[in-house]
């Protein structure tokens, strides 16, 4: 696979869930080994486990996240690595944030069928 190049122009957000708009820049149809998305969020909550090694840099706007030792306000430029198995919590009123998952095909080894 040769590289690929996202332009901004190029990227359409597709709903991910009520309040919550994603793009996969790279997903596991591109690599196995990482994946790559813009997440734009407003007035979106989510409590989820993480299945998968993940790294959240804020683009723009607070994302508070709550994990087991405690809650923080990630502003823009902030960033979190959350290993394989960490529950978190996660609101905002406005975020944008990039997202990389490690490995991007998490859901085949999770449920190699």
């Amino acid at each position: 696979m040769d590289a690929k190049i996202t332009r901004a122009t190029e990227r359409s957000l597709v709903e991910l869930a009520p309040g919550a708009k994603i793009h996969r820049d790279v997903d596991d149809s591109i690599s196995e080994s990482m994946s790559c998305a813009i997440l734009e969020m407003e007035n979106f909550e989510l409590e989820w486990t993480v299945l998968y090694d993940e790294y959240l840099y804020v683009l723009d706007g607070t994302l508070t996240i709550e994990l087991k030792d405690g809650t923080y306000d990630l502003k823009t430029g902030d960033s979190l690595w959350m290993p394989d198995g960490t529950w978190h919590f996660y609101h905002t009123k406005q975020a944008k944030v990039l997202v990389t998952v490690y490995p991007a095909n998490w859901q085949k080894t999770r449920n190699p069928d």
